[in-house]
């Protein structure tokens, strides 16, 4: 299973992909991001008034800038991966949209870096353990949903998710694709165990974050490795699995590509086309 867990990272994350998350409630969201992060934040760590009043205030900074900075570029992405087909779509291209999308998230954590920091000071020793408390709990319950589980339990939680993935973005898988994304989950190598090493140790630096806090150059060296380097947390194995693993996806989407019907594809550029000109309307 391929996924980042850093919940540093996941309250910027909520900001740049903010035209991609929430249903029929996506403008309403866009439009009252502030909301919505502090409610985010909340299940974190309860800040006082003036924290909150402070947090909204770069937030709406933020947001504006993401509005005239960030939605044209996402709007230009849009309209490539419009573009899309079966003649030529390859590798080369898959790997290039997901650098693209790296590089959307780089540029909303470069922006947000100097206030994250910031904030992070004005917490109290109470909110901190609070914080630490609440990140052990997520971690905990993220640990046990794959504790009991066989490896062939895992595998098919991969291969409904892989047929899930294909239902939002194509429609109705054929017998064929199923076929596909049976041969994928089968194929993937699993990480439950390294992710679970990886928080364990996400969490150990937390902690040493805070204790480190009184000598500002290591608290702050600390937090911006947190923040924008969370894959050195891997460990060798890991991330040689993760890359293994990317390019079984990419093998993945090629195949499924290759193997789409016209009304496939129509559908398929039906829905980027809704988030684009949902993109669009956000920057009216």
């Amino acid at each position: 299973m391929i996924r980042t867990n850093n919940t540093w990272l996941r309250v910027i994350f909520v900001i740049t992909v903010c035209t991609l998350l929430f249903g029929c409630a996506k403008t309403l969201f866009y439009k009252n991001i502030d909301w919505f992060v502090i409610d985010y934040i909340d299940e974190y760590v309860s800040l006082d008034r003036e924290q909150e009043a402070i947090l909204e205030d770069r937030i709406s900074r933020l947001a504006a800038w993401h509005k005239s900075e960030e939605l044209p570029r996402y709007i230009a992405h849009l309209k490539e991966l419009e573009s899309w087909n079966k003649d030529t779509l390859s590798i080369d291209k898959l790997k290039t949209n997901r650098e693209a999308l790296k590089e959307h998230y780089s540029r909303v954590v470069n922006k947000a870096a100097p206030d994250l920091f910031s904030l992070s000071l004005l917490l109290t020793e109470e909110q901190q353990q609070e914080f630490l408390k609440n990140v052990k709990e997520k971690y905990d319950e993220k640990d046990e949903k794959y504790a009991d589980k066989t490896e062939q339990e895992i595998r098919d939680i991969i291969y409904e998710s892989a047929l899930d993935a294909l239902e939002n973005w194509i429609g109705s898988p054929t017998n064929k694709q199923k076929q596909i994304a049976k041969e994928l989950a089968q194929n993937v190598e699993l990480n439950t165990t390294d992710w679970r090493t990886y928080r364990a140790s996400i969490y150990t630096e937390l902690e040493l974050l805070f204790q480190s806090q009184q000598d500002s150059s290591t608290y702050q060296r600390m937090f911006m490795n947190l923040l924008f380097q969370p894959e050195s947390y891997y460990g060798v194995e890991m991330s040689m699995k993760i890359e293994r693993n990317i390019d079984k996806a990419d093998d993945f989407t090629l195949a499924i590509a290759q193997s789409m019907t016209g009304k496939q594809w129509k559908y398929f550029h039906n829905e980027i086309r809704e988030w684009r000109e949902l993109a669009e309307e956000l920057m009216q």
